[in-house]
């Protein structure tokens, strides 16, 4: 069984906010391991109650990850002038060219039937349309087990804007625990203190601090704007790319129009 299942939780969840919580929990439970040696007696049992603790931990912390998140996203979109898919829909990019974003949008209104909202259609060809209506359409229509691309970029996405959204806090409390980590091994010989006698220490605990420097350096380096415009990006196109399925395009909307919505 899939541990999101065990856990309760379905994948998004578990991707997009209890994952992003172990990472920022993660030098934490590095920090234990190193320091704790008798809190039980078995290596194996140790790393396992350090690790269960640390998914505990996380689910309980999942909503204020999705919380930082949303605000974040808030941040971004102000940025960005509107959503990926909004901006996909309504400009040209390097995903879509003109001819094919064309394709896409007269498909969409035909498919959802939803052109005229909320008043006459303007001037512009971008503005014709109700993004936004479109876009909900795509979501409702495609929430079935068939678009499981579709449910892994969005996760994907939601799991880059929530370690976005919580990097400040994860990146200071990653360095402190870091700094903290090295001052507690270095205490010891800060009397007879060498190169030499620095770097014993250093390669006698590689792993705790390789793992502490991956954190930090993800924090530092990978998570950043473009990192989660790339996965608004490709969770846009997965989601517009959406109306080619047979099972979106049956579905048309004939209800759907300014007296609806």
């Amino acid at each position: 069984m899939p541990l999101h299942e065990t856990l309760g939780i379905d994948i998004y969840s578990f991707r997009a906010r209890v994952l992003p919580a172990c990472l920022a929990l993660s030098p934490y439970a590095v920090f234990v391991n190193s320091f704790a040696p008798h809190l039980v007696e078995s290596e194996l049992t140790k790393v396992g109650v350090i690790s269960a603790t640390l998914l505990v931990i996380g689910l309980i912390l999942a909503p204020s990850v999705r919380d930082f998140g949303s605000k974040k996203e808030a941040e971004l979109k102000k940025k960005w002038g509107g959503m990926p898919t909004t901006l996909l829909l309504e400009h040209p990019s390097d995903v879509f060219d003109e001819p094919t974003r064309k394709k896409y949008v007269s498909k969409l209104q035909q498919i959802s039937n939803i052109r005229e909202i909320n008043g006459s259609i303007t001037e512009t060809e971008t503005k014709s349309f109700d993004a936004d209506a479109i876009i909900s359409f795509l979501r409702e229509s495609t929430r079935g087990p068939n678009f499981s691309i579709i449910h892994s970029e969005n996760a994907n996405y939601g799991m880059r804007r929530n370690l976005l959204g919580i990097k400040f806090y994860s990146l200071i409390s990653s360095l402190i625990i870091l700094l903290l980590h090295l001052t507690l091994d270095l205490k010891p010989i800060a009397t007879h203190f060498s190169l030499e006698v620095f770097f014993t220490v250093i390669f006698s605990k590689i792993v705790p601090y390789s793992i502490l420097v991956l954190v930090l350096c993800t924090w530092l380096f990978v998570v950043t704007e473009d990192w989660v415009r790339s996965a608004g990006n490709k969770y846009a196109k997965a989601l517009i790319q959406a109306v080619d399925n047979p099972e979106v395009s049956k579905m048309v909307q004939p209800s759907w129009g300014k007296n609806d919505v």
